[in-house]
């Protein structure tokens, strides 16, 4: 999880278009990595639709920058405590359905 954090602040101080993209990654990323051990589902059309909407088109880092961040995120959840699992699934569950991302 330090990594990251690590990752999204540089990619914060690198560009702004760039800090964006890693936002959105980011909080996709907490969403993918949640539906399993939160049980809700996210409805992969909408994930695309959110992806291409919000995403530059020139980024070819989203799938590797993607899946490091959802296997980061489900490394995080593993050390949680129930009461941290519980908060944690309530918060990408809002998320999800915010952004139209739950079926």
């Amino acid at each position: 999880m330090r990594r990251l954090f690590i990752v999204f602040m540089l990619a914060t101080v690198a560009s702004p278009a760039m800090a964006d993209d890693y936002k959105v990654m980011f909080q996709a990323a907490t969403v993918i990595a949640a539906t399993e051990p939160c049980g809700f589902t996210v409805n992969e059309n909408a994930m695309v639709k959110y992806f291409v909407k919000n995403i530059e088109a020139d980024d070819i880092n989203l799938e590797g920058t993607l899946n490091t961040m959802v296997y980061g995120a489900v490394m995080s959840f593993k050390k949680m405590t129930s009461l941290q699992r519980r908060d944690h699934c309530t918060k990408a569950l809002r998320v999800a359905k915010a952004y139209g991302l739950v079926k």
